[in-house]
């Protein structure tokens, strides 16, 4: 039951802050009513860089565990890495857009896989 519970939590922060990272990569759409000028708004993707990173080593020792999928694992670490590049590429409405674009499908994907859970049959490929 404890397991299940670290799942649940580690899901849920996912998953907010993959929404999070949205609301980040938005501010700077001059159209949306949360727009900052001047891209302080990045700093926060330091932040949820920082918790990406934090829940892929969690989702490893979980995935070790055979507790989670290998897609699971590395959503984290792909999130964590689009955040990085966002922040330290010169900001331009197409890189806004593409960054909005990827973080909305890898959202997607995450919702769709996160109640799945590994086959418990074929404990090789888990490890």
């Amino acid at each position: 039951m404890e397991k299940q519970t670290n799942i649940t939590i580690l899901n849920t922060l996912i998953i907010s802050t993959l929404v999070f990272n949205l609301f980040i990569f938005t501010s700077r759409m001059s159209f949306l009513p949360w727009y900052i000028e001047d891209g302080w708004g990045y700093l926060g993707l330091l932040f949820t860089s920082l918790i990406f990173l934090l829940c892929f080593f969690q989702s490893a020792k979980l995935h070790k565990d055979g507790k989670l999928t290998t897609l699971q694992k590395f959503i984290p670490l792909a999130s964590a890495i689009l955040s990085i590049l966002v922040l330290i590429t010169p900001s331009s409405d197409f890189m806004t857009i593409l960054a909005n674009l990827i973080n909305t499908i890898i959202l997607t994907i995450y919702i769709t896989v996160f109640q799945t859970t590994p086959n418990v049959s074929n404990e090789k490929l888990l490890h």
